[in-house]
């Protein structure tokens, strides 16, 4: 069924009065010129942004963005050293526990690192925990440094431990988020 054009103009552009042209059965008599909005989406209406309008928008995002970075930064950085804190907590608790369990040894006395781990399991739960910061990984490295020297980390590995005394840090020396000790000091 073929459309007149006045049932194609008039969805558009609604009936005209008869005071802007329109005859008594309302189809327009072509003395009045029709909108410019013929053939624009939305009947004419504006449908993108202005160039000030998107200057503006990016210099409130800019501006926000930079008073919440450095808190974000912030925050990450206090989250990985409360991680490790934690971390090193379950770890040393889990070495103590063993110790009581098993006088005078510790665990991984053969310097395995697979000793060590399946030594500690029991007490820990879930796999061995990784170290959240510097190589982020589970691996120890077992040292075997007497009571008078250091343990000194290497970086190799996300964790160490001296197998004669017992003691387990993070094998990293970065600094702490505050820069008052490095990982290696928790």
């Amino acid at each position: 069924m073929a459309r007149s054009l006045h049932q194609i103009v008039v969805p558009w552009f609604g009936n005209l009065r008869a005071s802007e042209g329109a005859d008594s059965d309302g189809r327009g008599t072509g003395s009045k010129r029709l909108p410019d909005a013929i053939g624009k989406p939305n009947g004419g209406r504006r449908v993108a942004f202005t160039l000030v309008e998107l200057i503006v928008a990016i210099l409130i995002l800019g501006i926000l963005a930079a008073m919440a970075v450095p808190r974000l930064i912030g925050t990450t950085g206090a989250a990985a050293d409360a991680a490790l804190g934690r971390t090193l907590r379950v770890v040393r608790g889990a070495i103590e526990t063993y110790n009581a369990c098993n006088p005078g040894r510790l665990p991984g006395a053969d310097g395995s690192e697979s000793t060590f781990k399946n030594d500690l399991a029991p007490y820990l739960k879930g796999e061995f925990p990784a170290c959240p910061v510097g190589t982020k990984d589970s691996r120890v490295t077992i040292a075997d440094v007497g009571p008078d020297s250091v343990l000194t980390p290497d970086g190799s590995t996300g964790w160490m431990f001296n197998r004669r005394d017992g003691k387990f840090i993070a094998n990293h020396r970065g600094l702490s988020s505050d820069g008052s000790r490095t990982f290696d000091q928790f």
